[in-house]
This record gives C-alpha cells, structure tokens and sequence, in this order.
C-alpha cells in the first residue's frame, strides 16, 4: 500500500507524464512493486510495433480492485482488430469495444470526457471482401 500511495502522489503531479519503474535486481519482492503499480492505475493503454513498422494503441483496458480480497484484475474496454494487410504490408484494422463497461466512467465524465454506455457495446461487424 505504501508504494500505491506514493505512485498516488506522484502521478498527482500534472507535469509527471510517466514513470519508470526498474525492478531488476532490487531489494522489493517484484510482487510488491507489481501490486503498488497496479494499486495505483486506472487506466492501461498499451502500445505495440506493428508488422508493417507502425507503433499502435492495441489495447485500452482498466484495472479494477476487487474490495472483498483485494486483488486486482484488467479489462479490456477497447481493443484494436487486425482486419488484414495490405500488399505492401500496412497493416488494416480498427478498435473494437469489448462490452464492458468501465466502472470509472462517471469519473470519466467529471473529467469532460463525456461517454455514453452504448459508446462500449460491441458494434455488428459487416464483412468486406
């Protein structure tokens, strides 16, 4: 808990972009640090290079803290769906919504980022060809 709430105090701080954290041979169980960073998250977006050399946002998911034994679990809210490729490689695809819904969404909103529920509902594809 210690760690979560320095992670809390620091990324309070608006000019704190990111954080790095090296666990790497240090003297905190890695579980520690893991649980800290967890505890201290909101939201994960995660990045990857595609194969065409392009860097995307594949996944949006939140972490939720379940309060009867205090563990954590990740949701994925959105997530990018890879369609195909074209012939000279570039990758196709777009985001997807998952279904679930986020339990943060009202504090969404206080921020200005105005969401409706519909807005997480998976969308019926239609094929292409």
């Amino acid at each position: 808990q210690v760690m979560a709430d320095g992670l809390h105090v620091i990324l309070g701080d608006e000019q704190v972009k990111s954080v790095f954290v090296n666990v790497f041979g240090g003297i905190t169980a890695c579980d520690e640090v893991a649980n800290g960073i967890v505890g201290a998250l909101d939201i994960i977006i995660q990045a990857t290079r595609l194969t065409d050399g392009t860097r995307k946002i594949i996944s949006i998911s939140e972490v939720q803290k379940n309060e009867d034994d205090g563990t954590f679990r990740i949701v994925e809210i959105f997530k990018f769906k890879r369609t195909g490729m074209l012939e000279d490689g570039t990758v196709l695809g777009h985001f997807t919504a998952t279904g679930e819904i986020p339990a943060c969404l009202e504090r969404l909103r206080s921020f200005g980022i105005h969401m409706e529920e519909s807005d997480f509902r998976v969308k019926e594809e239609v094929a292409t060809w």
